[in-house]
């Protein structure tokens, strides 16, 4: 059974060049493109091994999807252009 990774990025060219990337490597990924989106794919409980998630989203920002993703026991790596220091110190704070 392959990894699966969830590519939560609003860029779909972006997006599109890490799937096709992640999937060379051997991995399934889903995409999706907004904050509510990806908090709804989250509360169904599937079951992912990994989030790729940004930060500045449509519909909910990538802070608020942090919670929910761990909670389910999905870790996730941050992808931002962000790179302000404040909110480099909230990221790590949430873990």
């Amino acid at each position: 059974m392959k990894d699966r990774i969830l590519v939560i990025e609003d860029d779909a060219d972006i997006s599109n060049l890490i799937c096709m990337n992640l999937e060379a490597a051997g991995y399934e990924t889903e995409a999706v493109y907004d904050g509510e989106e990806a908090a709804e794919r989250i509360g169904k409980g599937e079951d992912y091994d990994l989030a790729l998630l940004d930060l500045m989203l449509p519909g909910r920002d990538g802070f608020s999807l942090v919670e929910p993703l761990t909670r389910n026991r999905i870790p996730v790596l941050c992808l931002t252009a962000r790179g302000d220091v404040d909110s480099k110190v909230r990221g790590l704070k949430m873990g």
